[in-house]
Order: C-alpha cells, then sequence, then structure tokens
C-alpha cells in the first residue's frame, strides 16, 4: 500500500460499459520507496484491467510500456494503422488494495 497516498482522484465516469478515471500527482513526490519520478522523455508505466469495475487481482490481463509524459515527443505515429491497439482503463470509487508491485530497474 503506498502510505504517502499521492494520487489525486480529479475526475471519473462511467458511459456505456467504459469507466473512466482521471487521476494527477506531482512529477516528483520525493517518496523515493513508493513512488518513481516523471522526468522528461520516456517513462515506464505497468498497467492491469478487467472486465468490472472491482479492483481484484488481473491474472493475465496486464502490461507495460513506456509513455512520454513531456518533454520531446517521439516520432509520429501513423494513427490509421490497423495493428495499433488502444487500452482505456479505470474505474470510480476506489482504494488501491494492500498487493505490492514490484518494479524492474
Amino acid at each position: 500500500v503506498d502510505s504517502c497516498r499521492d494520487w489525486k482522484l480529479a475526475s471519473a465516469q462511467e458511459t456505456n460499459g467504459r469507466t473512466v478515471v482521471e487521476v494527477y500527482r506531482k512529477l516528483v513526490t520525493n517518496d523515493t520507496t513508493q513512488d518513481r519520478s516523471i522526468l522528461p522523455g520516456e517513462n515506464r508505466v505497468v498497467f492491469a484491467f478487467g472486465s468490472s469495475d472491482a479492483f481484484a487481482y488481473h491474472g493475465s490481463n496486464r502490461g507495460a510500456s513506456a509513455l512520454t509524459f513531456y518533454g520531446t515527443p517521439p516520432p509520429s505515429i501513423d494513427m490509421s494503422d490497423p495493428t495499433l491497439e488502444s487500452w482505456f482503463l479505470g474505474s470510480k470509487d476506489f482504494e488501491i488494495p494492500a498487493k505490492v508491485t514490484t518494479y524492474a530497474s
């Protein structure tokens, strides 16, 4: 459990069976034991998703990627490419469960 609770809920809504949650936090929280700083350029992220709003074990529904949060953007991507996939993840009124996430260095 993240004892510092640096993430804040900005909005949450559910439309046509899709839940959207917008959260925010400081780029650098100074919580060196549980948070990583969001730096210019690419940042590694992990995610998990499910078929309900319940926060529970996600099984194999998970992944990792790299995102450019700010700074120099990556080369442009052809959004009409049919091989691209996107994930839209979220839930409403949740508390982060008491499970440990391990990050690779």
